[in-house]
């Protein structure tokens, strides 16, 4: 498993091993001597993957508390480079269509602003 850090705090990318044959594949996406050794919690509560269709944009989002959140997935000031090109306007749910930019979100209070010039 390869954990990198991000410009965001407290926002790391885990980008799990995928070992496949003809067979399938298989991924551990959940180490916790891993995660410990990033400095990222070992308590794991929740994972979640999805399967969606050519087009289709899973929007950004977070917990924080009970409550979910999210941020708008096109805010600029994230400069993330969506792979879009060739589907067009991609579909996005009601939620994520509606969703603030980073900079109304509501964020936990040890939030450090993006340095956008760190991207």
């Amino acid at each position: 498993m390869q954990i990198i850090d991000t410009p965001l705090h407290d926002v790391k990318i885990i980008r799990p091993k995928i070992h496949g044959d003809e067979r399938g594949w298989f991924a551990e996406v959940f180490n916790a001597n891993a995660f410990a050794a990033a400095g990222l919690p070992r308590r794991f509560v929740q994972d979640n993957q999805s399967f969606s269709r050519r087009g289709v944009l899973r929007g950004l989002h977070y917990q924080l508390g009970q409550a979910s959140w999210c941020v708008r997935w096109n805010d600029p000031k994230l400069a993330i480079e969506w792979p879009i090109d060739c589907i067009g306007e991609p579909t996005v749910s009601a939620q994520d269509a509606v969703a603030p930019m980073l900079d109304d979100a509501e964020l936990p209070a040890s939030y450090a602003p993006l340095d956008s010039s760190a991207l």
